[in-house]
């Protein structure tokens, strides 16, 4: 490795891949590279592990395009979907000023035209995860 490493701090990939390119092939003991880098034993050590665990990344085919769309059109149901629950979630624990009572998951369910049914499944659900 150059001096250059010293001079510069710098954790870019570049460096990270030479660094971890020089434990590997055994060029280097990790002491010694850490004081020639200047960065400590642990980190070094963590950059080659995720280098090894997360390697086959780089041998990974790229998505086609159809994959691409298909998984961007699901995040933003997955999203929306998000937002929905949250507002029947606000919406059934909101209390309506004319009667002063909670809206309740059956007034929800009527106004957002959702059986009342599918709602408590999820809020049941809701209730196990928290």
């Amino acid at each position: 490795m150059s001096k250059v490493l010293n001079k510069h701090n710098r954790r870019t990939a570049k460096r990270k891949f030479d660094a971890v390119i020089e434990l590997l092939k055994n060029h280097k003991k990790l002491d010694e590279l850490s004081r020639e880098t200047d960065q400590p034993t642990h980190v070094l050590s963590q950059w080659r592990d995720d280098f090894i665990n997360h390697g086959e990344v780089l041998f990974k085919e790229p998505e086609s395009p159809r994959e691409r769309s298909l998984l961007k059109e699901s995040n933003r149901l997955k999203t929306k979907i998000g937002e929905q629950v949250m507002e029947i979630e606000y919406m059934s624990q909101t209390y309506s000023i004319s009667v002063k009572q909670r809206f309740g998951l059956l007034r929800v369910s009527r106004v957002w035209c959702i059986p009342h049914n599918i709602l408590r499944k999820g809020q049941h659900k809701n209730a196990k995860n928290m």
